[in-house]
């Protein structure tokens, strides 16, 4: 299931074309004038969409486009990332992250100067929330909503996680977390001087990703034979889960908890 899934990636980004290459056969003093070009100014969208969900952002600073055809030549076009981030109306930490974040001019700004911001309801288009949904597992260990994932104007992805604490904000479900902006500011700058080692290191981690998922597995095979349990481990692995356990909220630790389904 996992291959299918990931193969559907592939799928998606063969299925919409080569990636338009402007300034071409242009004259000289044509290309002069596409540099000098002002960069386009975003519309916030989200009132277009038939999702009540989406619908709900349209008051957003965030220029929220709509998922599809012109939002994917958009950030081919201005050679941009397109931040796509898929939510669900009933989704606590969706709305923390809007109120944290997409509320926030300053993230705003960089989002809609930087990158592509693309909402999503996973309800209307849980074909696309099961792709990255895949991909944010794979490489981070877990997933949940918000989804929030960097892809390429080809529609790899390149960078993905689930709820990221805005500007000022006391919450973190981690040690240690990087805060929303602090992301932006990074794949800002890391699209702008390295972009064709990010293409080549997304291409390559969706190629690994696929690989694993043909093999049916995302790690270490078992020997022919078994491998013999170590009852230690074991027990030492039980006691840490007892201790650990959220009695009163379910789940471990006491962070907040993000659903993962």
């Amino acid at each position: 299931m996992m291959a299918a899934h990931l193969r559907g990636v592939e799928g998606e980004v063969q299925g919409l074309g080569q990636v338009l290459k402007s300034g071409l056969g242009l004259p000289a003093n044509n290309v002069e004038q596409e540099k000098k070009k002002e960069k386009v100014v975003l519309v916030n969208k989200a009132g277009e969409s038939r999702s009540p969900y989406v619908r709900a952002h349209s008051s957003n600073p965030v220029a929220w486009q709509i998922w599809g055809d012109e939002a994917i030549a958009l950030a081919r076009k201005e050679n941009r990332l397109l931040f796509v981030s898929i939510g669900y109306s009933a989704c606590h930490w969706c709305h923390v992250m809007e109120r944290e974040s997409f509320e926030n001019e300053e993230v705003a700004m960089i989002l809609n100067e930087a990158f592509i911001p693309v909402k999503i309801d996973r309800e209307e288009r849980p074909d696309i929330d099961r792709i990255y949904m895949n991909f944010v597992q794979a490489t981070n260990g877990s997933g949940g909503w918000p989804l929030n994932v960097f892809v390429t104007p080809d529609l790899e992805p390149v960078f993905g996680g689930t709820y990221w604490p805005g500007p000022a904000s006391s919450t973190t479900l981690f040690e240690d977390q990087v805060d929303f902006l602090g992301i932006l500011n990074k794949l800002s700058t890391v699209w702008k001087e390295q972009e064709e080692r990010c293409r080549q290191d997304s291409s390559q981690i969706l190629q690994q990703l696929k690989n694993f998922a043909s093999e049916g597995t995302f790690g270490d095979r078992l020997g022919a034979g078994g491998d013999t349990l170590d009852i230690e481990l074991l027990e030492e692995a039980s006691q840490h889960f007892m201790t650990t356990f959220d009695k009163e909220n379910g789940g471990f630790g006491s962070v907040p908890k993000v659903p993962n389904r």
